[in-house]
C-alpha cells in the first residue's frame, strides 16, 4: 500500500459517487431556552439498514488549491483524498474522501485521514477539519476512532427537514 499524490487537473469535474449503508445515525436533539441552547446527536439504531449517498466534484471551483492523493493497492488506487487549505483560518480541509466499496473495512480511510494530518502538520496547520452527515454512520466511527472531534453542525444544509430526515451536515475537527 502507497499514498500518493495524483494530479488534481486529471480529476477536476469528474463525478464523485458516494454510496453507503448504515444500521445507525446520530439524530440531533436541540434543547433552546432563554439561559442556553445547543445541540446533542445521540446514536440511534435504525430498525433496518438504511442506504444513503451523494453525488460530487473532484476539484470543485470552491476549492483554494485543491490536492489530490490516493491510496495504491498492486497498482489500483483503492481510496481518494482531496484537501484544500483555508489560508484565512490556517485548517485544511479535507473536502473528499472516498473508499471504493470492495475495499472498505481494511483501514484505507484511516490511512487517507493520517495522510492529511502528517500533511497539516508538516505545514504548521492548527487544524484539519472536515464534513459529514448525521446518517453517515461509518465514516463518523472512522473519524471518531482516527481522534476527530464534534466541531459544529448546520441543521438545515439541505433542507428545513435536515433534523426529522437525520441528515444534518457534521463539522468535526482533529486539533494539532
Amino acid at each position: 500500500m502507497e499514498i500518493c499524490e495524483l494530479d488534481i487537473a486529471a480529476y477536476r469535474g469528474k463525478a464523485l459517487k458516494v454510496r453507503y449503508t448504515t444500521s445507525y445515525v446520530y439524530e440531533a436533539v436541540v434543547n433552546q431556552n432563554a439561559a442556553c441552547f445547543g445541540v446533542m446527536f445521540q446514536r440511534t439504531a435504525l430498525p433496518k439498514p438504511l442506504s444513503c449517498g451523494f453525488d460530487d466534484i473532484w476539484g470543485s471551483e470552491w476549492l483554494t488549491k485543491p490536492e489530490l492523493y490516493g491510496e495504491c493497492v498492486d497498482g489500483q488506487i483503492v481510496g481518494l483524498l482531496e484537501i484544500c487549505m483555508e489560508d484565512w483560518s490556517q485548517r485544511l480541509r479535507i473536502s473528499n474522501l472516498f473508499v471504493e466499496p470492495a475495499d472498505r473495512g481494511r483501514g484505507c480511510a484511516t490511512r487517507l485521514l493520517e495522510h492529511a494530518i502528517q500533511v497539516a502538520r508538516q505545514r504548521d496547520i492548527r487544524c484539519v477539519l472536515l464534513e459529514t452527515q448525521s446518517c453517515n454512520d461509518p465514516a463518523i466511527q472512522c473519524y471518531l476512532r482516527s481522534g476527530f472531534v464534534f466541531l459544529g453542525c448546520d441543521l438545515s444544509v439541505g433542507s428545513n427537514q435536515d433534523i426529522q430526515r437525520k441528515n444534518v451536515r457534521i463539522e468535526m475537527g482533529y486539533y494539532l
